[in-house]
This record gives C-alpha cells, sequence and structure tokens, in this order.
C-alpha cells in the first residue's frame, strides 16, 4: 500500500502512475483509452469546411472575386489524409538520408513494445516514449526519430488474409496493412466477414489497441539488447517493462542491419506512415506520430546546407528529386516540390489578383478612403465598389472579432468568406453557442450576398483530383433570420471602426 495519504481520511494523494493507489479518475490524461479514440490516415471524418469554396482575392481591375476550395491537411480527412501523409513521408525520408550524407553513418530501424495491462492512457503512451528514448540514448544512439503505432491486427484477421491471399510470416506485414486499407475499394473487408462469419463494418473492426513505437537510429551499427543498460543516469519512468528490439532486412540473400541506401529508408517510412495512427481527440493530451531526439531534434538540412561541406546543395536537390520520382511511380497525378509537396496543378497564380488578406492590411484607412479609392481612383462602378466593401467587411470581422478573453472568437482555420452556405448541422462549436440571430451565425448560414450584375466569380478547384470537393450545399430556410442585404453596412463599419476591430484607425 501505498504511504503518501492524507492524514484525515487515509486516502491516498500519490502522484505517480507507477503507484497502485493512484486515482487514475481525477486526471483526463490517465483516461483509458479505446480503440476509436485513434483514427489512421486518410479513414476519419472530413470538416465540414474542408473542400469548401471561400472568396480568396478580387481582380486588379475590382471587377471580379476569386474562390478556391479549403483545405484542411489534417492525416484523417479521407480527401486530405492522401497528400498529409505523403508529405510527411517525403520529408522524414529526405531528413534521414541528408543526414546520412551529413554525418556519414547510415541508420538501422526496430520497434519497442511493452506491456499496457494496467490500461492505456495518453500519458502512459508518453512515458513510454520518453523511457524509450532515454533508453536508447544510454546505448550510444546520437540521433534518431521514434514514430507512434496504436494498432496491430487481430490474429484471426491475420489468419484470414493468409488464407485469402496466401500471405505468409512476418515480412508480409505491409501487404497485410494494404489489404485491410483497400485503397481501390475491392471489397476486401466483406471477404474476411465471409469467410470468418462475422461483421466488420469499417477497418478498426479488425484492430485490437496494442501501442507501440518503431525508431531510427543513428549510428545504425550499434548493438541493442533488449535489455536496460546499467548507468547511473535513471529514466523517470524505468518502472516500465519494455521490450526493444533493432530489426534487420535481407540485402542480396544477406541479413543486413543498417539501411544503406534511400530505397532502403523509403520502403521502410513508406510501410510505417501506411498505419500510424493520430489521436482524435486532444482534449486529453496530444501523442506526436512522429518525435525526433538528440541530433536529429530540430535539425533541418537546409539549415546546414553548404557549397563545399559535409552536405551540398546538389546532393540535398537530388536527394528530393529522388524522394519525389520515388512517391510519383505508378500515379496518373503526379506531385511536385515548390518548397512544399503539393499535387500537380494544385499551384496557386496570383498574377493579377489581390488576396484578400492584403488588401485588408493595404485599406487601412477607413471606409471614406476604401470608398473613394474604389470609385474614384480606379473608376470601379458604385455597385462593384458596395460588394466589396462588404466582402472587405465581412472579411476583417471574421479576423478581429474578440471575445472576452480578449481572443478572436473564430478559429483561424474557419476565417475565411464562405461563398456557399453551411447546414446547421454543419457549423462548428463556436457558432453552435451564438444567439439564433446573430450576424456569425446568419452569415455562416446564408453564404455570401449574390454579386451586382457583371461582376464576375472565378472558380478555381484547387483539389478536385484527390477527392476533397463537396457537393453545393442546398440554401437554408431564412425566414426567421436577418438577411444579409437587410444588413446596415454603414452601421456595421462604424461600429467595428469605434471598437479598433477592423480597421488601425484614420
Amino acid at each position: 500500500m501505498c504511504p503518501v495519504r492524507n492524514k484525515k481520511n487515509g486516502v491516498s494523494i500519490c502522484k505517480y502512475y507507477s503507484c497502485p493507489d493512484f486515482d487514475f479518475s481525477k486526471c483526463s490524461k490517465y483516461r483509458p483509452l479505446k480503440v476509436g479514440d485513434f483514427v489512421l490516415p486518410a479513414k476519419g471524418k472530413r470538416p465540414a469546411y474542408c473542400g469548401r469554396p471561400f472568396t480568396y482575392a478580387v481582380s486588379e481591375n475590382y471587377n471580379a472575386r476569386k474562390d478556391l476550395n479549403s483545405h484542411c491537411n489534417t492525416l484523417s480527412c479521407p480527401g486530405c489524409g492522401i497528400l498529409s501523409e505523403l508529405q510527411h513521408r517525403f520529408a522524414l525520408v529526405v531528413i534521414l538520408w541528408t543526414y546520412a550524407l551529413f554525418s556519414g553513418q547510415f541508420p538501422s530501424w526496430g520497434f519497442a513494445s511493452m506491456d499496457f495491462s494496467r490500461g492505456v492512457s495518453v500519458e502512459a503512451i508518453r512515458l513510454f516514449r520518453r523511457n524509450l528514448k532515454d533508453r536508447l540514448e544510454r546505448w550510444g544512439v546520437t540521433a534518431g526519430t521514434t514514430i507512434f503505432h496504436p494498432y496491430r491486427i487481430k490474429p484471426e484477421i491475420t489468419r484470414a488474409i493468409r488464407k485469402l491471399t496466401g500471405l505468409k510470416g512476418n515480412d508480409d506485414s505491409e501487404a497485410f496493412w494494404n489489404y485491410i486499407r483497400d485503397d481501390h475499394n475491392e471489397g476486401n473487408l466483406n471477404k474476411i466477414a465471409d469467410l470468418l462469419n462475422i461483421e466488420i463494418n469499417s477497418i478498426y473492426d479488425c484492430l485490437i489497441l496494442a501501442p507501440h513505437f518503431h525508431f531510427f537510429i543513428f549510428p545504425g551499427n550499434i548493438r541493442i539488447t533488449g535489455k536496460n543498460p546499467k548507468s547511473k543516469k535513471r529514466c523517470k519512468s524505468d518502472e516500465y517493462d519494455i521490450f526493444i528490439q533493432r530489426l534487420s532486412h535481407k540485402v542480396n540473400g544477406k541479413r543486413q542491419w543498417e539501411l544503406r541506401s534511400l530505397m532502403d529508408i523509403y520502403k521502410q517510412v513508406t510501410y510505417l506512415y501506411s498505419h500510424v495512427g493520430q489521436l482524435t481527440d486532444n482534449r486529453y493530451g496530444n501523442i506526436h506520430i512522429e518525435s525526433r531526439f538528440g541530433a536529429l531534434f530540430r535539425w533541418h538540412p537546409d539549415k546546414v546546407v553548404s557549397s563545399s561541406g559535409k552536405l551540398t546543395f546538389e546532393q540535398l536537390i537530388d536527394t528530393r528529386t529522388e524522394v519525389l520520382n520515388l512517391i510519383n511511380e505508378g500515379r496518373e497525378v503526379k506531385l511536385v516540390y515548390n518548397g512544399e509537396l503539393k499535387w500537380e496543378g494544385q499551384e496557386n497564380d496570383d498574377t493579377g489578383w489581390i488576396p484578400l488578406t492584403k488588401l485588408r492590411d493595404h485599406f487601412s484607412g477607413g471606409r471614406q478612403a476604401l470608398h473613394a479609392y474604389l470609385k474614384e481612383a480606379k473608376a470601379v462602378k458604385p455597385e462593384y465598389a458596395d460588394y466589396l466593401q462588404q466582402l472587405i467587411a465581412r472579411n476583417n470581422f471574421y479576423h478581429n472579432l474578440k471575445g472576452r478573453d480578449g481572443k478572436n472568437k473564430v478559429p483561424k482555420k474557419w476565417r475565411k468568406l464562405w461563398a456557399s452556405p453551411f447546414k446547421v448541422d454543419e457549423l462548428p462549436e463556436f457558432l453552435k453557442l451564438e444567439p439564433a440571430g446573430s450576424l456569425l451565425r446568419v452569415w455562416f448560414l446564408e453564404g455570401l450576398p449574390d454579386p451586382p450584375a457583371g461582376f464576375l466569380v472565378v472558380d478555381s478547384h484547387q483539389w478536385e483530383h484527390d477527392g476533397c470537393i463537396i457537393e453545393e450545399s442546398p440554401e437554408m430556410p431564412s425566414n426567421s433570420l436577418q438577411k444579409a442585404s437587410e444588413i446596415n453596412y454603414e452601421e456595421l463599419f462604424t461600429s467595428l471602426k469605434s471598437r479598433s476591430m477592423m480597421f488601425g484607425g484614420d
């Protein structure tokens, strides 16, 4: 029994997770996790704003607006998860190989698992990762990265896949994951369900929660025994009994521990990122999918590259080009790299357009200066000027609306001029608490006001090919709501200006 107890009532007040009398119910980060608390890449739900058109810019002649489709860029999104996974994979392969060139050492890889008989929680997984890093460094590891996996495939599902495909052995683990992911919609889950005579509604019915980590370490020739090395330094989480194993692969029929080529690193990273897990609810803390330590912590090739040094510009460019070619191999829609990995054709050309973010800062002299500039200096039609004032007013309202706590009431990902209306059940949490007739709620439910006659709307569907386009939302009934045409924008500008929320002052 734990000796750390309240003297009055004898209740344990110990704060250590290893204590047998620890009260897990009093701390959310120790809440037991379930299978549904994690999501695989591109196997989650798409946010309501993802793929929705929003007004991005106005033309230099102020007679048109340019609409783009929003992109959540989350790993779990069915539309954006593929690109997000490829971006993570590309970045990690480039960093590992360029660091190998820079340090003159090749990496090796392995995995670590532990006994979660006391339950799986966010804090338990964090301590597990911390313990793993400390032990690797005590073995002599100077740089490395860990990748988190929350799941393992159920044994009966594995046996069923072997019968259906003829796969054998642990060397085919990537093929097992590719089969149940079923990215090409071949009905693999239905085949498993028919064979086992069970009901499978999703991929998560084939998995069990068994958190473990994979790692890449430098130098790769370090011997790892799996036992805790003797050291005076003691890790806070040494009470955990974890198992660490370095893995090998075959090259020309011979076992090799180090990953001595870019292709070897790419294959392992591709396999590991195919089934990483992202925590769906961050209220209980966050678990990073990838975490670097040692010399790799915050290390980036762009910071150390030089014309004549351990890592040259030519080596860095060649590495990125080769990794990009590996990713594009067999793909109908190619990816391009220009500081960031994107789908081909996704690049946004701002020639002839003024983004609203720049327009908001450009017209900081107040409503009168804006009105005069649009109507006189550029000879813009009065109806066009009035419409643009509405767009700028709404855009500034989103970016400067402060709550009682002094923070912006509108989260950054929602601060866009949404061109299409939202349904009531699609509204974000911060709007569900707003009164039914509030201006913010009205604007989200109605979308943008119709442009005047002759004013052009240019649609630029940037992400059509990755399945991130939503259907047009039907018009919402607005009998009890204030319509955009009924809003007094003169009063709105005055109110915003007086509260220093829209313009910087006259």
